[in-house]
């Protein structure tokens, strides 16, 4: 599997058996027909598998399930995904605090992909009690970064044009929060 950042938010994941697009607000329909994705998260687009409700679904080889956290809110805020056997969460900026249930569901989370646009307080309480081994934060806001990376005291930092993980990563029991940043 590969992640790699294709806007100012926009990811795109690699899988074996489908290219996944997340964060594709500032993207027009044109523009996400040409990157060419199977699946889109976050919006409905004519003609690609697009997940914007909650609920479990299953496409491409790849598990999804779709969470809202924030019941004012009329949108899925948070994606857990089974990507070749690593599995990743996506959070997006209207996320609430989690109840012990919807932690529970989510599971072990290897790869947490996360808008820093959400409320810095909410952000380390969802990313502390998801506790995944990577932590990849999707913009460029330098002031919400340095201020997650003190609240959640993470020491090992990276930065690449494209990250590549598989399952034999995440084998070990024992680990500490790894950020790794994407530039485009």
């Amino acid at each position: 599997m590969e992640i790699k950042r294709i806007g100012q938010k926009a990811i795109l994941i690699n899988s074996r058996y489908a290219k996944i697009l997340a964060f594709s607000e500032e993207f027009s329909d044109e523009k996400i027909n040409s990157i060419s994705p199977d699946i889109v998260l976050g919006r409905q687009i004519a003609n690609k598998f697009s997940i914007y409700l909650p609920g479990e679904y299953e496409t491409h080889e790849v598990w999804f399930m779709g969470f809202q956290s924030n019941v004012s809110k009329n949108n899925v805020d948070i994606y857990v995904l089974n990507v070749d056997s690593v599995r990743v969460a996506i959070i997006y900026p209207d996320v609430c605090t989690l109840n012990k249930k919807q932690i529970e569901k989510i599971g072990i989370i290897d790869i947490l992909v996360a808008d820093l646009s959400a409320k810095l307080e909410i952000l380390v309480q969802v990313i502390s009690e998801i506790d995944p081994r990577i932590l990849i934060p999707v913009n460029d806001d330098k002031e919400s970064l340095n201020q997650l990376i003190k609240s959640l005291g993470v020491k090992n930092i990276t930065e690449d044009k494209k990250l590549k993980f598989s399952e034999e990563l995440f084998t070990n029991e024992e680990y500490q929060l790894e950020l790794k940043k994407l530039t485009f």
